[in-house]
């Protein structure tokens, strides 16, 4: 037994031997120390052992560090909004970003949105006035990590003729050669032609207001300052717009002008959403036909005089008063409401033989023979009350206009 114990440890003993001196040539200091302790030695470095290939991989924990980027898309504390705003002038307008209300000039630049989420939707709840604004893009991604940019374009919002080029003034007439009277080409009147009044469109008295990127009539409405016309909004080419497409009933030129100072009054269109306010013309007036004081007894009006709305103030007494055939055309002679004029000399009359022309209001015919007579083509007699008491003379009213 005791031999056993001994060839055991011998052998022991030469094993770390062997570990402790591996060379002749090997420079490194051998384990020193008696017997075992170099094979003890080699026992306690089986530490620096390295993990084994499994560990390694379960020790990689990147995966997981992919948190950090669900931090950065959450803007409860605030993300930036890059603000391209072209087209404004003046006012401001009021934004709602991802549910939140912002009051943009055309000095905004930027803007910080706190949301929880990273998607937002943009939208003009009130345009400022005068202007009318279109968003892009109208969804937008926002985050800690980026700033995107929203983009506002503000052309002018205002009221324009159906037909620019030849129904700018309240006289004008275009051709009814499309399927509706919206949609016409434009093309001037000709008076020469017969077919009766319905041929021609009386252009003057159609405006519009475009809705941009709005494709739909539901909730909207329009309100106009002065209330003198009926308006409709249709869906052209995508668009919501309304039209004005008659006077009504109760109203007319007289409604539109100033006869103080003669010029035409502004008027001023409000759009409405939902009930509340959206978008808001400026104040302006809708055509640039000169009008202008009435006449002088006597007065006959020719080439110089197409396209003027002569105001005849109320209560005044007027000799006769022509307006000459052809030449003169596009004129209109306006009284203003509750009043009348009279034409005091023996052969007073309002002699229209001319085109394209209005005549509205209350007439006093104080000589027997005082008259109101035509013919006229394409023209509008409108609201019209002639008396006399008791010398209305057969002469009184006249016309073979198309009205």
């Amino acid at each position: 037994m005791k031999k056993l114990i001994f060839i055991v440890l011998l052998i022991f003993y030469f094993q770390s031997c062997l570990r402790a001196k591996r060379s002749n040539f090997d420079l490194s200091s051998p384990s020193t120390g008696p017997l075992g302790f170099a094979f003890f030695s080699q026992l306690a470095n089986f530490s620096n052992i390295p993990n084994s290939p499994t560990n390694t991989g379960t020790g990689t924990g990147t995966g997981t560090g992919t948190g950090t980027g669900t931090g950065n898309s959450n803007c409860s504390s605030g993300c930036s909004l890059n603000i391209n705003i072209s087209g404004l002038t003046s006012g401001t307008m009021n934004l709602s970003i991802g549910g939140q209300n912002f009051s943009i000039d055309q000095n905004t630049k930027i803007v910080s949105v706190n949301s929880a989420n990273s998607q937002i939707d943009l939208e003009v709840t009130t345009h400022p006035d005068g202007f009318f604004c279109t968003l892009n893009p109208t969804t937008v991604s926002i985050s800690t990590a980026s700033t995107p940019t929203l983009t506002i374009s503000c052309p002018v919002f205002a009221v324009n003729p159906v037909y620019p080029n030849n129904g700018q003034n309240w006289n004008d007439y275009v051709t009814k050669d499309g399927t509706d009277w919206i949609n016409a080409s434009g093309t001037v009147c000709n008076s020469s032609i017969d077919g009766g009044y319905n041929r021609c469109i009386h252009a003057g008295q159609y405006r519009q207001v475009v809705l941009t990127n709005l494709n739909s009539c539901t909730g909207i409405a329009l309100i106009e300052s002065i209330g003198a016309f009926n308006w409709r909004c249709v869906i052209s080419g995508g668009t919501a717009r309304f039209y004005s497409y008659s006077l009504k009933e109760d109203r007319g030129v007289a409604d539109l002008v100033n006869f103080i100072t003669p010029a035409w009054l502004q008027n001023q269109i409000t759009i409405t959403k939902n009930g509340q306010s959206f978008a808001k013309t400026n104040l302006a007036t809708w055509w640039t036909n000169p009008v202008v004081a009435g006449p002088v007894a006597g007065t006959s009006y020719g080439a110089l005089d197409i396209g003027k709305i002569v105001i005849l103030n109320s209560v005044s007494n007027y000799g006769s008063f022509t307006m000459l055939m052809n030449a003169s055309e596009k004129m209109g002679f306006v009284v203003p409401k509750n009043s009348f004029v009279s034409f005091n000399s023996a052969t007073g009359c309002l002699t229209n033989s001319a085109k394209f022309t209005w005549v509205e209001g209350n007439f006093n015919n104080l000589a027997p023979s005082a008259c109101m007579q035509g013919p006229a083509r394409y023209s509008v007699y409108r609201n019209i009350k002639i008396s006399s008491g008791s010398n209305l003379g057969p002469s009184g009213f006249t016309s073979n206009a198309t009205s």
